[in-house]
């Protein structure tokens, strides 16, 4: 196990980590970032780059993700105790390429677009809100949505779902806005629409 007594820096070029590491600092990754083992990750965790954890790894995050542009594939779990943001502050392509997501904190998407490429799935069973843009597929095998938790539609403006598969077991709410739905799944959870 590799300890960094401070944050991890990748403005650039491409590095891969072996085994396992702890920081004491928050993880930036701007180039390209390979994880070879398991890790869990108490900071937090920005991504405007690449992030690659090979399979069959797991990165786990239990202070959360800052994630702004560029691509994440393999298997990230974002656990109860982490509060993440996509496209907070831009409204750039967020791309999951043979990912598998997990969501059980809080997730929110405030703009821009997410492709699950490849295969990809983004599980919500935390709280996952949606502002503005929309979730699809761009290239390869089927892309999947699965809310077990709570699904939050909020903002004015128009979120569009048009992923391969969006399945509901949870409960989908409209608080504000429209939420476009073309997607073929199964829907044995909860829809909620505000009045207005």
């Amino acid at each position: 196990n590799l300890t960094i007594d401070g944050g991890l820096t990748v403005a650039g070029g491409t590095v891969r980590l072996a085994q396992s590491f702890t920081e004491a600092g928050a993880t930036t990754v701007g180039g390209s970032l390979i994880l070879g083992a398991d890790n869990t990750w108490n900071e937090r965790l920005a991504v405007t780059g690449a992030l690659e954890v090979e399979d069959p790894q797991t990165l786990t995050l239990t202070n959360g993700l800052d994630w702004e542009s560029g691509t994440l594939s393999g298997n990230l779990l974002l656990t109860n105790t982490s509060t993440n943001h996509l496209n907070q502050n831009t409204g750039g392509n967020l791309v999951l390429s043979g990912a598998t997501l997990t969501n059980q904190g809080d997730l929110t998407q405030h703009q821009g677009n997410l492709y699950l490429n490849f295969g990809s799935s983004l599980v919500n069973e935390g709280t996952m809100s949606v502002d503005t843009g929309f979730v699809t597929r761009s290239a390869g095998a089927a892309g999947s949505l699965d809310n077990q938790g709570t699904l939050n539609k909020t903002g004015s403006g128009e979120y569009r779902i048009a992923i391969d598969s969006f399945d509901n077991s949870g409960l989908v709410d409209v608080q504000e806005g429209t939420l476009e739905i073309s997607s073929a799944g199964t829907f044995d959870g909860d829809f909620q629409i505000a009045a207005g």
